[in-house]
């Protein structure tokens, strides 16, 4: 699984940086950088709550390709 935030729907409250530092950082222009994209499986669970943490739900998990 990877971390997905859709820059264009955040509107950069800071919250899941804020709330999830080991998994997203603040970027240059506020908006949030996933550190890391791919998710170890054991971590899926604890990471729903990132995406429910967003309040304009920019932010997903989505399967990866490779």
């Amino acid at each position: 699984m990877k971390i997905r935030i859709n820059l264009r729907t955040c509107r950069k409250t800071g919250q899941c940086y804020y709330t999830f530092p080991e998994w997203v950082r603040r970027g240059d222009d506020d908006g949030p950088e996933p550190l890391d994209e791919d998710v170890p499986q054991g971590k899926i669970e604890a990471l729903n709550e990132l995406v429910d943490c967003c309040p304009v739900g920019a932010i997903r998990l989505i399967k990866s390709t490779d």
